[in-house]
């Protein structure tokens, strides 16, 4: 229920809104192998995680680690059939042997690679001197939705936040563009330990300058999130070389994002440019989308980049935001994996800030398109800091454009129109 001075600041922005009314996601795009002779396996929330181990040992398998969702009060087991007969031990656990058992399925490798176009391009004009190479956001509407703030008078109420799980992240002390940035390990099993922000690679900076970048700073480009303020960055490092992945580091990030949403600074969006290269996809992943609904439970939404593999994914649409790639006539990019879902944002030829030090590089992938989806949510958070990135990310696909094809791209202009108006519960 509103309070009095929720329902006053209602009434001001529904004036406001009105009034402007009656005026008128290198891509180094992770890759992945099947993983030789283990499994992943899910028990049940609220199960017995011990007699879930101890029905797998009976069955002839070795339990090597175990990823504890206290949230969601499951856990995700790393298995190894000791006959080495994955597709035999992923269709015996599925076939509900032990009640505490939620699901099985094959491990998976996922190692960072793509491409890059590297000669950095040449400063073009202030603000942002790179922004007019930034075709991305005026195909979003982001410029007009920088109008209608500045035609209401309106500035963020709150630090927009994002959460990215990849490479690490450089500092950008230029023009203070990315420095608002806490680091936590989990390469290597790590879980979560602190530590100040590097890029183990470039491929985490790339991904997180779409959205964090401070804009209208003079300095490179302007970033999805930011208005004007800067972007509040937690950044989950998951290789130790900027290109080797262990799946269960991954996932070990995202359950670590869920159990500890407090000291990421509460519900938000959490970026997943990473993706394996065969089915299943991570959106096809059982235990994915158990973390995932387990993130959602609370607010969190993780947005996940389709894949470079230019295959279609069967698997439907479930906790995930799924986000596919188009190029700058909005159609599929011929990399990008599609399947029974309609999200999608700019990724070909997409300006980003990396390396140390920083400068301007344009890459492909859907590693850059789920970050304009993820940042459009910390975008509209920053504005109405009392909705949640789950109620946002419906905003922002109801108010899509259509494209040529059928599919959805960002308006993030209506997108902030209808928060500002309807993002209050």
């Amino acid at each position: 229920m509103l309070n009095a001075n929720s329902w006053k600041r209602f009434r001001q922005t529904a004036i406001k809104v009105s009034a402007v009314l009656l005026l008128s996601a290198f891509p180094l795009m992770p890759s992945a192998q099947a993983a030789n002779g283990t499994i992943l396996v899910c028990t049940q929330a609220g199960g017995d995680v011990a007699a879930a181990k101890q029905a797998l040992t009976d069955a002839g398998c070795t339990v090597l680690a175990e990823i504890p969702c206290q949230t969601g009060g499951f856990s995700i087991l790393h298995v190894r059939p000791n006959n080495g007969d994955v597709a035999g031990a992923v269709a015996k656990f599925n076939g509900k042997v032990d009640a505490n058992i939620l699901s099985a399925e094959a491990s998976f490798q996922s190692k960072l690679s793509g491409w890059f176009n590297w000669p950095p391009r040449p400063s073009c004009v202030p603000n942002d001197p790179d922004y007019p190479d930034q075709y991305a956001l005026p195909a979003m509407q982001w410029n007009d939705a920088r109008c209608t703030l500045r035609l209401l008078g309106m500035g963020q109420r709150a630090y927009p936040r994002i959460t990215v799980i990849d490479s690490g992240h450089n500092l950008v002390t230029a023009g203070e563009e990315m420095t608002q940035v806490r680091q936590f390990n989990f390469a290597g099993g790590a879980n979560g330990v602190a530590e100040a922000p590097f890029d183990s690679g470039v491929h985490g900076t790339a991904v997180s300058s779409i959205m964090s970048c401070k804009t209208n700073n003079s300095t490179f480009i302007a970033g999805t999130a930011s208005h004007n303020l800067p972007v509040k960055v937690v950044a989950c490092r998951v290789t130790n070389d900027g290109e080797t992945i262990d799946t269960m580091d991954v996932l070990r990030a995202m359950t670590w994002c869920v159990d500890n949403q407090a000291l990421r600074g509460g519900p938000g969006a959490i970026n997943l440019s990473i993706n394996s290269s065969i089915l299943p996809t991570y959106n096809g992943s059982s235990v994915v989308q158990e973390i995932a609904k387990a993130a959602r439970k609370q607010g969190d939404l993780f947005v996940n980049g389709s894949g470079n593999s230019g295959i279609v994914d069967p698997s439907p649409e479930q906790y995930l935001r799924r986000v596919m790639a188009y190029d700058e006539n909005n159609q599929v990019a011929a990399f990008s994996n599609t399947g029974p879902f309609k999200a999608g944002a700019p990724g070909v030829n997409i300006t980003v800030v990396a390396g140390n030090p920083a400068q301007i590089y344009h890459g492909d992938g859907t590693s850059f398109s789920g970050p304009f989806w993820a940042g459009g949510i910390a975008f509209l958070q920053s504005f109405v800091p009392w909705s949640n990135p789950v109620r946002l990310d419906s905003i922002i696909y109801r108010t899509c454009d259509d494209t040529p094809q059928g599919n959805k791209i960002p308006n993030f202009n209506r997108a902030l129109v209808n928060a500002l108006l309807f993002g209050w519960w």
